[in-house]
């Protein structure tokens, strides 16, 4: 028996702090790198005969909250 995880992605980007715009710089870069990611989806990993299908998974959702100075 051999167990599969999914691959899990998470994209943290930072810009300089002198930048005047950063919240600017890190959403436009955060909105190419999710492009990127939807034109690479499906992965290929769901092809495996080890990965089971939707009716045999579970599911998460879960919410990251960063507090930063």
């Amino acid at each position: 028996m051999e167990k599969v995880f999914c691959p899990v992605f998470v994209y943290l980007n930072s810009a300089p702090p002198e930048s005047n715009n950063s919240t600017s710089i890190l959403w436009n870069n955060a909105k190419q790198q999710m492009f990127k990611e939807v034109k690479s989806w499906p992965y290929n990993f769901t092809q495996s005969q080890d990965f089971p299908s939707s009716d045999q998974r579970g599911s998460l959702s879960c919410r990251l909250l960063v507090h930063d100075r």
